[in-house]
């Protein structure tokens, strides 16, 4: 049976992998020469931690066993400064992409980005949510699967993750054990003559970030892959919608809402030129300007392709002070279990099926501070989180 285009692509990559791990210029890392792993991005948050925030039986992790012991506890984080123990550096063979041989990848599996803005415009709803006018997605229609994306941002370099996010998405649609899946849910409303669509979230970090010119590097997040998620929950359900929500949270209190959506893209003016103001229709910004400096968050393949309408929700809040240390306050700058409030608000009752999907991460505090929203019902558990830990570079 001949492999498909993605088994043909991670196995190329996998062999790509395996020749750079015996590279005489770099033996121990399994990298290309000159690349510097350090500082690494710790995967905080404990497998405990985690389990108290999900649906008993629930949590799925890569390789559980060995995983279990590689997480870091708040305090194993402090000790190190930041620093991960199993670093790449010590488990040679893993080779870490930049963002030009993500974006090859991407492109091996989706095609070529479409270099231009996003083809959905966004309208104003209220002051802090902007939406597409889709009308296929009513709020009387339909219920929803809500996935929730979360990891790293701002990485310089990091593993390629689409062998993990297949296992991810399937896990998601089927379920495991016995226990519910997306597609037994969507199956459970349709006896019940409702329809039931996807809605993918994540925080407000960019895709494509801007490169950091003072180190020359290019920056990605991971949510640089949401649309190969969305690629393939669609090639997964049948006639599956997937709706974008993005929710950010503002600790600068002095920017404005305006401020605010020009970092993810520009106002329409009348003549669909760009330049519009606070009020006018949005658009996001997708083109990579591949050949030239990158200024700014950019959004590659959000495009009706792989999405059928999108959201985007910021508000401000003033990080509160939870310590004082050396005579300076120690702000709390965990914003997960707000921004999921946002979102679930947003849904509301309609919301099926919860599902976490997390890549990496420094996880510890954003997960403790969900816990503590879910201890005093102000948020449901999720029904089902797949946690892999990934290796980056800031």
């Amino acid at each position: 049976m001949p492999k498909s285009v993605v088994d043909e692509t991670i196995a190329r990559h996998l062999k790509r992998g395996m020749a750079l791990k015996q590279s005489s210029d770099n033996p121990s890392t399994g990298t290309l020469p000159g690349t510097v792993f350090q500082p690494a991005k710790p995967n905080s948050g404990t497998y405990e931690e985690w389990q108290s925030i999900t649906d008993e039986g629930m949590l799925l992790v890569s390789n559980e066993a060995a995983e279990k012991n590689r997480w870091v506890s708040k305090e194993a984080l402090d000790g190190l400064g930041g620093h991960l123990v199993g670093a790449p550096q010590d488990f040679p063979g893993r080779s870490l992409l930049q963002r030009d041989a993500i974006m090859q990848e991407l492109k091996e599996l989706m095609g070529e980005p479409v270099d231009m803005s996003s083809e959905f415009v966004l309208y104003k709803d209220s002051d802090d949510t902007y939406k597409s006018s889709d009308l296929g997605f009513s709020p009387e229609d339909y219920n929803v699967c809500l996935i929730k994306m979360w990891g790293f941002a701002a990485m310089g370099q990091t593993e390629s993750p689409l062998v993990e996010f297949r296992k991810a998405v399937h896990a998601i649609i089927a379920g495991k054990d016995g226990k519910k899946g997306a597609m037994q849910t969507i199956l459970n409303q349709k006896q019940k003559n409702m329809k039931t669509q996807f809605v993918l979230q994540f925080d407000g970090d960019a895709a494509y970030e801007k490169d950091d010119p003072g180190e020359s590097k290019k920056l990605m997040s991971h949510n640089l892959f949401a649309p190969y998620v969305a690629k393939l929950i669609k090639q997964t359900v049948p006639g599956a919608k997937v709706h974008l929500c993005i929710a950010k949270l503002e600790g600068d209190t002095t920017k404005t809402q305006e401020d605010l959506m020009k970092k993810f893209g520009y106002f329409m003016s009348s003549s669909d030129k760009g330049g519009g103001e606070f009020g006018d229709p949005f658009k996001l910004r997708t083109s990579t300007n591949a050949n030239n400096a990158v200024l700014d968050h950019r959004y590659p393949y959000y495009d009706r392709r792989f999405f059928d309408s999108v959201t985007f929700m910021a508000k401000f809040r003033e990080y509160p002070i939870i310590a004082v240390k050396d005579c300076k306050a120690v702000r709390d700058y965990a914003s997960e279990h707000i921004t999921q409030k946002m979102v679930e608000d947003l849904y509301g009752s309609r919301i099926m099926f919860r599902v976490c999907v997390a890549f990496g991460g420094n996880t510890h505090n954003g997960v403790q501070a969900m816990k503590k929203e879910i201890d005093a019902g102000n948020l449901e558990k999720w029904n089902l989180v797949w946690r892999h830990l990934i290796y980056a570079t800031k």
